[in-house]
């Protein structure tokens, strides 16, 4: 849930995702209790005059030719930007008459990029060819089927294929459809009932997905587990109904399956305090900001929001050269570890199971982001029946002090000093994943530096008992169990243009018994040939700095890690096998337009895909167009510091130039 403002508005159960991740029900209307404010999170349906005209199949497709042949609505400054709202209404059209019925949902819908080669070749003004053609892709879920469409915005043509064995992730609907059926069900009241619990009515409940763990492809499976929130609105997770978990099959509902591992005592409250402290920072920011493309200093770049991951990067430049044609949070991985049957299934993948993008929360001033920022809108087809729905604030952009100085000198012989200090522009987006809420920034610096940094901040998953064997006592009667976060992203390097090498620059101990037997290190460097050849570990033992270099003109980029982690489970455990990509920190590949997240495009019920999955073929990287996969993770071993409410934790890492400038860029 999110943090900060919330407001009860029913005495109805809430759905939403499990307690490591609850999503609560998020589109405006839902019927639910301890929803978030909707000025904090809750996107809401665009108005009349915003170009929203109301929901529905029927009146879609009865305005459908409007939109389709308004030519200058679908004219987009950019060909990277997110779908406007008149083109995602007429997508919708045009998937009711690709012969699908108004049962069907629509999962996802978005901008279909262009081919790289096109977008690199655009222009802003093309008085002779025009604008590059606008496509949509949607996935679809009718009759326990998926599909995939493409659509053509400018005359309305789709084409819809079938993929067969693959669920797609959750929709916001199937959360309050999976709790309805369970708190109806005379196996799940019956423990309620020996718990002391009557009341159905003032549960919080959610919704998550079930992995690998519980069904065949056939069915979409989820588990449902419930609290007691008491009157509590800002953490209602306190007080977990312990023992008691549902296994749903979505396309009934049906419930599969009530666990009941016995009667445990339900902890006591423990609520947050909603009046947060905000900062003030007067200072403005000297950048330009055109529809989504933005300029400060030498650097310039594209951002959109994906409902999926979060804000994509791309055409990011310095002084109008290419350093990054696309990145973006490809997956999240967290996994728990736990063994109870209540827990052990608890492996998330929440941007293919969630959707990491349109969860995205409203920013506040003085809290989230500066007083000086500037606060951006977005768009996303709502899943399901894919109105356009508005996040307002979902992107705040600023100037941060670093209060340090970027760099400096200062010689005693001469009593003489210089520096400057260090400013960076921050992209920011948080959004909220149940009790976990995820801040990712892209950071650029004056010296030429790109940085990614993901803050997590949230609430324990918790149960009661006092065995902390698989976790930790955060309180009397309630212990907080052990997990990962794994963050994998996707960088698609283009140094001085796409075709670049992966360099291995590894640093190797020589001996030199001329002074006096000393071992210095030196560099070997090494280009990969293929993929085995940059899949790795950071090592401290054998020190190796990745480089993407551009042979032709002698530059680079380094990615430059930091604090990390690495899976603890052995090859072949079920749990690590829907995140494999996690298993190495760093993959590299041949740039596959197709290739876009690191778990696969389907991960919902599924494993082995994506990364291990295309590696596999070991193919060539030498001399082309490389695409980085680098995965940074940190592991929670919870303590009572840690209760009620977790204090913010950060992980980044940074793409840094490496002869990509004849001298130190910050210095003017």
């Amino acid at each position: 849930m999110p943090r900060g403002r919330t407001r009860t508005t029913s005495p109805t159960h809430t759905s939403a995702r499990p307690p490591p991740h609850p999503s609560p029900a998020r589109r405006a209307g839902a019927i639910m209790v301890l929803a978030p404010s909707p000025s904090a999170t809750t996107p809401r349906p665009l108005r009349l005059d915003e170009g929203g005209l109301g929901r529905g199949w029927v009146r879609l497709a009865a305005l459908a030719a409007l939109f389709l042949f308004a030519a200058p609505a679908f004219a987009a400054p950019h060909p990277l930007d997110a779908l406007s709202a008149p083109e995602i209404r007429a997508a919708v059209a045009s998937i009711q008459r690709a012969g699908f019925t108004p049962a069907a949902r629509i999962h996802s819908l978005k901008v279909l990029e262009p081919a790289k080669a096109d977008v690199l070749a655009w222009r802003a003004v093309q008085p002779i060819t025009g604008p590059l053609a606008r496509r949509a892709f949607a996935v679809v879920r009718e009759d326990r089927r998926t599909y995939e469409v493409t659509i053509e915005l400018a005359t309305g043509a789709a084409r819809r294929t079938e993929v067969p064995g693959v669920q797609s992730g959750l929709l916001p609907e199937e959360y309050n459809k999976a709790r309805d059926a369970v708190l109806a069900d005379a196996r799940f009241i019956q423990g309620l009932t020996a718990r002391g619990i009557r009341d159905r009515t003032r549960l919080f409940c959610w919704t998550s997905t079930a992995g690998r763990f519980f069904n065949d492809e056939a069915r979409r499976v989820v588990q449902v587990q419930c609290t007691e929130p008491a009157g509590t609105v800002v953490n209602p997770y306190a007080r977990p109904i312990t023992g008691l978990t549902a296994l749903v099959d979505l396309d009934g509902p049906t419930v599969l399956n009530v666990i009941d591992a016995g009667a445990v005592a339900v902890p006591p409250a423990a609520e947050l305090d909603d009046n947060a402290a905000r900062r003030s920072q007067s200072r403005t920011f000297q950048a330009d900001i055109t529809d989504q493309t933005v300029r400060w200093g030498d650097w310039s770049f594209h951002w959109r929001l994906d409902p999926r991951v979060e804000p994509i990067v791309s055409l990011v430049k310095f002084n109008d050269r290419l350093v990054l044609y696309e990145g973006a949070l490809s997956e999240i991985f967290v996994p728990y570890m736990d063994p109870d049957p209540e827990w052990h299934w608890r492996t998330f993948l929440d941007a293919g199971e969630y959707g990491f993008g349109r969860l995205a929360t409203k920013l506040q001033r003085g809290l989230d982001c500066p007083d000086g920022a500037r606060f951006l809108d977005a768009i996303v087809a709502w899943p399901g029946d894919g109105t356009p729905a508005a996040l307002d604030d979902a992107v705040c952009i600023f100037e941060r002090d670093a209060q340090e100085p970027l760099w400096r000198h200062a010689e005693a012989l001469t009593n003489a000093q210089a520096g400057r200090s260090r400013f960076d522009l921050v992209l920011r987006l948080t959004a909220e994943l149940g009790i976990y809420s995820y801040t990712v920034d892209w950071v650029f610096g004056a010296g030429g530096e790109i940085g990614a940094e993901v803050i997590a901040n949230g609430i324990d998953a918790v149960r009661a008992g006092t065995d902390d064997h698989h976790g930790g006592a955060v309180a009397p009667g309630l212990v907080a169990l052990a997990h990962d976060h794994f963050f994998a992203f996707r960088l698609d390097l283009d140094v001085d243009g796409q075709v670049n090498d992966f360099v291995n620059a590894r640093l190797v101990p020589e001996v030199f018994p001329g002074v006096g037997g000393r071992a210095l290190w030196v560099v070997q460097e090494q280009v990969a040939e293929r993929e085995r050849d940059a899949a790795q570990h950071i090592s401290l033992e054998a020190p190796v700095q990745w480089r993407v270099t551009n042979a032709a003109r002698g530059t680079a980029y380094v990615l430059q890690p930091a604090e990390n982690i690495v899976p603890l489970a052995p090859p072949g455990d079920p749990g690590l096998a829907r995140g494999a990509f996690a298993a190495q920190h760093l993959w590299v590949t041949p740039y596959r337009a197709d290739e876009r997240f690191a778990a696969g495009p389907y991960p919902n019920q599924n494993a082995n895909d994506g990364l291990p999955k295309w590696t596999a073929a070991n193919r060539a990287i030498r001399s082309t167009d490389v695409v980085l996969w680098y995965t940074v993770g940190f592991r929670h071993i919870p303590a009572p510091e840690d209760w009620p409410v977790l204090n913010a934790r950060k992980v980044r890492f940074s793409l840094v130039p490496f002869g990509f400038f004849e001298r130190n860029s910050a210095v003017q």
